[in-house]
């Protein structure tokens, strides 16, 4: 939806039926809450945090995989660790950090 609003749809109908998940069940609420005044400067606003956050994903996605070169020595044991309950990747990976400390 919010790609459709910066590229300069306004049909809140339309923007409505690009809802997935659990808004598509809530389409009608979307489409009367979707009709308003967006203008160019909130179209302006929208994109430049859109591009804001891709660069976040593209920084998260560089540290998970130098978190991953990290942990290769480690593999068996986080891997061990990852199976417990509560515990994912990044846990066990806290917890190899403080291990050492």
């Amino acid at each position: 939806m919010l790609n459709a609003l910066v590229a300069g749809e306004t049909d809140g109908g339309k923007l409505a039926e690009l809802a997935v998940g659990k808004l598509k069940k809530k389409r009608r609420e979307l489409s009367r809450a979707l009709q308003g005044k967006f203008q160019d400067h909130h179209r302006f606003q929208i994109r430049l945090l859109m591009e804001d956050l891709k660069e976040c994903e593209k920084k998260i996605f560089q540290l998970d995989r130098r978190i991953d070169k990290y942990l290769e020595p480690y593999e068996e044991t986080v891997r061990r660790l990852d199976a417990v309950p509560g515990i994912d990747r990044i846990g066990a990976a806290v917890w190899r950090r403080s291990d050492r400390t």
